[in-house]
Order: structure tokens, then C-alpha cells, then sequence
């Protein structure tokens, strides 16, 4: 199941590169392809049966910030473009920049998600791995 998720992920990210170089005739080089594991780690228990993974782009507009939340299902985040201040409760902050990817347990709370430009958008593709229908985003619980 795991290998399906990472397999999943590198095809929606799009970890290929082509090759512009072209030959003497002026004809293009065959096309490429490379990967690298971004994210390898245990995701949170599900019972299998009902399991569903939704993709979403997410984007900050300068100085665009969320309020504390969590998430119901595990997320795994890869930061396309921009940079984002984040902190888990408990945690230290962390800047996350393109390239970047980042978990989220059911059980965290996201209580910092900020773009802190002030001229540039920050983009994140999400992937949420759910065993049953839920909102995607929830508040933070009270005094978390």
C-alpha cells in the first residue's frame, strides 16, 4: 500500500525531467525520466475497506495565513512554489520551500500556516489518504 502512495505521489508531482539537448541533425534527444522518494514513512492505521485519496492544490497569497487546524485523515504535503511558515502543536516552526514535503497525523494540530512574502504566492499539492468521508479540514480543538 505504501509503494502505491509514493508511486501515486511522484506521478501527480511529476518527478520527470526531459532532455532539450538535440543532436548535430537539429533532432530532439529522447525523453528522460527520473525519480527520487520525496516522502517514506507509516501512515495512520485504516480499516482498508473504504479507502480514498484526494489531491488539492492549496495556494497562500502573500501574507495569507490559516487559522490552528487539523486534518482527519493523514495529509502528506509537497510545497510547489514559495515558502510557508508552518508549526505542529508541540513542535518547532519550520520554513518549508518548493521541493519540501511535510506529514500531518490525524492527530496534529496545525496551529501555524503562513506565506510570510509579501510579494510572492506559496502553492502546496495535498494528499489526503481518508477510509471514510469527512471534511479535509477541521478547527483546531478549543484551548489547543
Amino acid at each position: 500500500m505504501r509503494t502505491y502512495i509514493a508511486c501515486a505521489i511522484l506521478a501527480c508531482v511529476g518527478a520527470s525531467t526531459t532532455s532539450e539537448a538535440q543532436s548535430v541533425a537539429g533532432t530532439a534527444a529522447p525523453v528522460t525520466s527520473a525519480s527520487k522518494v520525496v516522502f517514506n514513512g507509516p501512515l495512520s492505521p485504516k480499516d482498508g475497506a473504504h479507502l480514498t485519496v484526494q489531491v488539492v492544490e492549496v495556494v497562500y497569497p502573500p501574507g495569507a495565513a490559516s487559522k490552528p487546524h487539523q486534518h482527519p485523515c493523514g495529509v502528506i504535503g509537497y510545497i510547489v512554489s514559495g515558502q510557508l511558515r508552518m508549526q505542529l502543536k508541540g513542535g518547532p516552526e519550520h520554513i518549508y520551500k518548493a521541493g519540501d514535503t511535510f506529514y500531518e497525523s490525524p492527530t496534529d494540530v496545525h496551529m501555524v500556516s503562513t506565506n510570510d512574502s509579501k510579494t510572492e504566492s506559496a502553492k502546496l499539492i495535498a494528499y489526503f489518504t481518508c477510509d471514510h468521508e469527512m471534511p479535509l479540514t477541521i478547527p483546531a480543538p478549543p484551548g489547543a
